[in-house]
């Protein structure tokens, strides 16, 4: 074979082989790529499952802030358990055992999410306005318990992933609720030195714009019962109209005759002590056929001695029941409520106002501003722990037990006053050890008037205006001792009232412009791949 033909057989032979080779090649390069494809993706999967990415990727921001999709989520399904419940505990068609998409209450989804944006806005705008703030110790008492709370609510791993998301871990909790409650601590700041800052021209102002919200009555009443009638078993609708106007011009006639009887504040009383009188004498069962009214035909027990004169009867009226003092028009009754509050009411008036088929009849004592001063206090409740009889009924608290719990109370005080001594340390003391129902409050309660529904021995002591901002004591009632502080009992009431209808709309007005000004962004890609979704 010559030369030229063995070179042309083999140039033959490679290029038959050719496409072989590049066949080889390209399914090692495919190869190639599957396999990194098939690592990348378990390496994504891990991360996911890591909650990596979660973490990383924002989905929210305001300005130079934001949030991860995590720090959303955990966010999201908090708000989430507070719809949650809501609904179920008030029965409002929520059904625990389906998926929120699922719910008959159709708006709720739309709710949560609108809410959750709308926290977040603020609170990012908050933080910002706020700047370089710490806990005080009554907010770092709060921080500590839900951390607890959430610790325990976190410790099955799996469980916490599927509600709130794979991103979720401590140190985001522990993020989100430091920033929830340092803006809380800051906006109570705020409003109460804006508040401080209200001079009087400025607070009368505003109480002369909502006199009607402001103001207080005081009045006398009472009701004059009537009865439903009866109707007849083919009774037709005018008929029945025609029964029920008749029963209550009846009493309506009858709450007449007592009215026109009342000039001054005594005769209101006594026209009250009149009805009274009349409904205990309906009310005492009819004679027997002897005519004795206790059924006693036989008259084997002694009667009770006559009195001479009628005013001598026995009389268990009490007159103080038909006065009601200093109320607002937000919590007066609502039958009264319009004649109580027209500009045209003057002291003296009177008025009978149908109610069903009862007649209230009143009489109009006084309207004005609320000048009676207020006090805010902290406290802190030792409770006296019952002892119990054979039956387990309760019967008091021993001498013993109320030493002890005097001696705890002591030891409470003590331990504020070797501490910081401040309102704050004590609001954390309050939260950590009151048994009071207020221990979220720091164991406040604000203003408190003559009129408020506290135990003498309590009420004494905040009403007392020998009692300082900073003062403490411990008071006895009978619940228990109360470790006492004074905030202030040195403002009229009307002043708080406008100092904090003021504060509000300020507020108001303030973040609506901060949010104007600084729009909040979300649904970030790819942050909002990694939102739990509800």
């Amino acid at each position: 074979m010559s030369a030229s033909r063995e070179k042309k057989l083999r140039q033959q032979q490679r290029q038959q082989q050719q496409p072989k080779k590049e066949k080889r090649n390209f399914n090692k390069a495919l190869t190639r790529l599957a396999v990194i494809a098939v690592a990348l993706t378990l390496v994504c999967l891990l991360l996911i499952g890591a909650g990596l990415p979660h973490r990383a990727f924002a989905v929210y921001s305001v300005g130079n802030r934001g949030l991860s999709a995590a720090e959303y989520s955990y966010m999201l399904m908090e708000n989430y358990l507070r719809y949650h419940d809501f609904y179920s505990q008030y029965g409002m068609g929520w059904d625990a055992n389906k998926l929120l998409e699922d719910q008959e209450l159709t708006d709720v989804r739309d709710g949560i999410l609108s809410g959750t944006d709308d926290q977040l806005h603020e609170l990012l705008l908050l933080e910002m306005d706020a700047g370089e703030i710490s806990l005080d110790p009554f907010y770092n008492a709060v921080f500590e318990q839900r951390l607890e709370e959430m610790t325990e609510r976190l410790k099955n791993k799996t469980a916490a992933q599927d509600f709130y998301g794979r991103g979720i871990t401590m140190e985001i909790v522990e993020n989100m609720t430091r920033r929830q409650l340092l803006t809380q601590q800051y906006f109570a700041q705020w409003r109460k030195d804006t508040q401080a800052g209200y001079d009087i021209d400025k607070l009368t102002e505003v109480y002369r714009a909502n006199k009607d919200d402001f103001d207080a009555v005081s009045y006398q009443s009472f009701t004059v019962s009537g009865t439903a009638p009866e109707y007849p078993e083919e009774a037709t609708d005018e008929e029945k109209e025609a029964l029920d106007r008749e029963a209550k011009e009846a009493v309506m006639a009858e709450a007449e005759d007592y009215r026109a009887s009342i000039g001054t504040e005594d005769s209101f009383v006594e026209a009250a002590r009149q009805y009274a009188a009349r409904m205990a004498a309906d009310s005492q069962p009819p004679p027997d056929q002897d005519g004795d009214p206790d059924g006693d035909a036989n008259g084997d027990q002694p009667e009770e001695p006559l009195a001479d004169d009628e005013d001598e009867q026995p009389d268990d009226f009490d007159a103080e029941s038909v006065y009601t003092r200093d109320v607002e028009k937000s919590v007066a009754t609502a039958v009264l409520r319009d004649w109580l509050f027209d500009e045209a009411r003057r002291p003296g008036d009177t008025v009978s106002i149908e109610n069903g088929f009862n007649v209230v009849v009143a009489r109009f004592t006084e309207r004005g501003r609320q000048d009676v001063l207020a006090a805010n206090v902290r406290h802190i409740l030792v409770m006296f722990e019952e002892e119990l009889d054979e039956e387990g009924k309760p019967i008091g608290s021993t001498e013993e037990n109320r030493a002890q719990t005097l001696a705890k109370a002591e030891a409470i005080l003590e331990e504020w006053k070797n501490g910081e001594a401040t309102e704050s340390s004590f609001a954390a003391l309050a939260f950590a050890k009151t048994d009071d129902g207020n221990a979220g409050d720091g164991g406040l309660y604000q203003n408190i008037l003559p009129t408020a529904n506290f135990v003498p021995p309590f009420l004494d002591w905040c009403l007392d205006r020998n009692n300082q901002p900073g003062d403490t004591d411990i008071v006895e009632t009978l619940h228990g001792y109360h470790v006492m502080y004074m905030v202030n009992n040195d403002t009229p009431y009307w002043q708080i009232q406008a100092g904090e209808l003021q504060v509000n709309e300020d507020y108001d007005a303030r973040i609506e412009d901060l949010k104007e000004q600084t729009p909040f962004k979300t649904n970030l890609f790819p942050g909002s791949w990694f939102v739990k979704r509800i």
